[in-house]
């Protein structure tokens, strides 16, 4: 994929959010592992139909198609369902900081999708799952404000759902690999077979 290829495929998904670049605390958020007691784990599920709308506004369709996006936005609900509040981090060598996940998002994030379609119902007269596009993309621009201006914050961290939705997409292998039209899975260890040998294309 050209390097104007690449601009143009990251400009076009981060379509309600100026930056997509994760900032430093996306890994850690998606990735923390508790190291003492668990809490419990978070049990917020979201409106499917108002999340999809959401998800249909701000992730690159034109690439990942219905499905693909269908299929975030159920990854998105599924680490939702498995977010462990105030969990503690694994920390980084030589620190001696102790940092915990935030909050459960999910209650938030819920009623923010309750707001938007009320707004589109005074506004449009309509749902916000029976407007267009770029009436959605409007819409989530007035509760967005500058969130995500200088990077996307770890998911978790998130104060609204669709720069949530956002960042926890582009922190996937899949957001990777869509990017650089090859199979990278820079989640995924590689064989040691497979280690001098470049990335299959995707077509």
């Amino acid at each position: 994929m050209a390097k104007s290829d690449r601009r143009t495929f990251l400009k076009r998904s981060a379509a309600v959010v100026p930056a997509i670049v994760l900032g430093p605390e996306a890994a850690a958020s998606l990735h923390a592992r508790p190291q003492s007691e668990v809490p419990p784990a978070a049990s917020t599920t979201l409106d499917a139909g108002l999340l999809g709308a959401v998800g249909a506004a701000v992730l690159p369709t034109a690439e990942l198609g219905t499905n693909g996006v269908s299929q975030a936005v159920r990854g998105f609900q599924g680490w939702l369902d498995g977010y462990e509040p105030v969990a503690e981090l694994n920390h980084g060598y030589f620190s001696a900081e102790i940092r915990y996940t935030p909050a459960d998002p999910g209650p938030r994030w819920q009623a923010q999708l309750e707001a938007l379609d009320a707004e589109a119902r005074k506004r449009h007269e309509a749902g916000f799952t029976e407007l267009g596009p770029a009436d959605r993309r409007t819409l989530l621009a007035h509760h967005i404000g500058r969130e995500g201006a200088s990077g996307l914050p770890g998911p978790a961290r998130a104060d609204h759902v669709a720069v949530g939705l956002l960042a926890w997409f582009y922190a996937t292998s899949e957001a990777n690999d869509l990017c650089y039209r090859a199979d990278i899975r820079k989640q995924e260890c590689r064989s040691l077979e497979d280690v001098g040998r470049p990335p299959e294309p995707i077509p």
